[in-house]
């Protein structure tokens, strides 16, 4: 995703573009509901929703690359999507925990706000092959909704949400999923390798 806008190849085709932005708008579509959803205290289906949209996040960039579905508009709609399934529906989940309202919702201002510039810098600046700069929104939004789910009250989730955002914003390097998947699976390989299998 160097420069891509998570899709940036020049060569498109018809089918590769509607595959990708099908799998796009559905992410949107899933974010919205989860922040419909959040609007009304359901937070264990909205925690639900972020993670189906996580998945589709997943598959979306992938297929457009692989189909030659990249375009500026699919780029751009990627990142919309996002947004809202994983900067405002996860922030909502912080204004449901009870404590200081007001409080509450100023994180969850700065969480949506750090996400945006995340996706802004993602979109502009050139990365290396394998590594962000930076948590992605997807992962922040991810741990931010399993949290929600979990027992921290609202301090936690203020301050888990607090830590998450400053994560989006830094340059801190964090290897994509593919390159933590290559190491666990080399991983596994050596120790298969060292231990011999034995037949009953």
């Amino acid at each position: 995703m160097t420069h891509d806008l998570k899709r940036g190849s020049c060569t498109t085709h018809p089918i590769g573009v509607f595959a990708a932005n099908t799998l796009t708008c559905c992410n949107l579509c899933l974010g919205v509901k989860a922040v419909i959803n959040g609007l009304d205290d359901c937070h264990q289906h909205t925690a639900r929703l972020i993670m189906m949209c996580a998945v589709i996040d997943t598959m979306d960039g992938p297929i457009a690359r692989h189909l030659g579905g990249t375009t500026p508009r699919g780029a751009a709609l990627d990142s919309l999507a996002d947004l809202v399934s994983f900067a405002v529906a996860p922030a909502l989940l912080v204004t449901q925990k009870p404590g200081p309202s007001r409080c509450m919702r100023d994180v969850a201002a700065v969480h949506i706000v750090a996400g945006a510039w995340r996706l802004a810098r993602h979109q502009t600046r050139p990365r290396h092959v394998g590594v962000f700069e930076g948590l992605p929104v997807t992962a922040a939004g991810v741990v931010l909704a399993a949290g929600s789910v979990s027992s921290l009250g609202s301090r936690g989730m203020a301050t888990l949400a607090t830590v998450l955002s400053v994560m989006m914003v830094s340059r801190l390097p964090v290897p994509s999923v593919q390159v933590v998947g290559a190491i666990l699976a080399r991983r596994m390989y050596n120790l298969c390798r060292t231990r011999p299998v034995r037949c009953p």
